[in-house]
């Protein structure tokens, strides 16, 4: 049984000065939330969008806030990440270390995978867990900017998003017969384009 539900009756018109007002007000309140504690914290800091906001908002508000990059470097080459995270964190001012990748184990994904208890299906949980394994020698808690792609558009994918957009208005006033004669020829993504406008089958 859910335990919330949305409320999408109250709806209003944003302009985009408003929105963004909204929007760093909420953050800053849910960042100022996290950062009560009564031991050291700081934050994982990728250089993108996500995690470099939570990290210009925590910064103001904690002394020596200390940011932490995992990645992967190949000889002289650096990882391109971890060069963004350096030049996020000399701009807002944190104390940032860069932590270097080693090769996984398989000793290291057998213990892991119990803890998610779910079919795992990338190496990536093996980066989060090297980077808490070195953040712990340090600290206690750290923020980081994960869940935050769908609000703040932080993948080139989500680009694609206002385009979408733009296509649903459109077929939102194309007569039924028009569509189903240009979805036959569209695949299935235009169904489902087509199906998310008005919540109806057009086949």
């Amino acid at each position: 049984e859910s335990y919330w539900s949305l409320d999408f009756s109250k709806r209003r018109r944003w302009t985009w000065p408003d929105a963004i007002e909204a929007y760093e007000d909420q953050l800053a309140k849910s960042v100022s939330g996290c950062l009560m504690s009564d031991v050291p914290l700081g934050l994982t800091l990728s250089g993108g969008v996500d995690s470099s906001a939570v990290a210009a908002v925590a910064r103001p508000k904690v002394k020596n806030l200390r940011s932490y990059c995992i990645g992967y470097s190949k000889g002289e080459q650096e990882d391109p990440e971890q060069v963004l995270a350096e030049k996020v964190s000399g701009h807002i001012g944190t104390t940032h270390q860069s932590i270097q990748c080693v090769q996984p184990s398989l000793d290291q994904f057998i213990r892991l995978v119990p803890a998610y208890g779910q079919p795992i299906w990338s190496t990536a949980i093996t980066y989060a867990d090297t980077m808490a394994a070195s953040i712990a020698q340090h600290l206690k808690v750290a923020l980081t900017g994960g869940g935050a792609d769908e609000v703040l558009g932080g993948y080139r994918s989500y680009r694609t998003l206002r385009i979408e957009g733009m296509a649903r208005n459109v077929l939102a006033n194309l007569p039924h017969f028009f569509c189903s004669a240009i979805g036959s020829l569209g695949g299935e993504r235009f169904y489902r384009l087509m199906e998310s406008t008005n919540g109806n089958d057009i086949t």
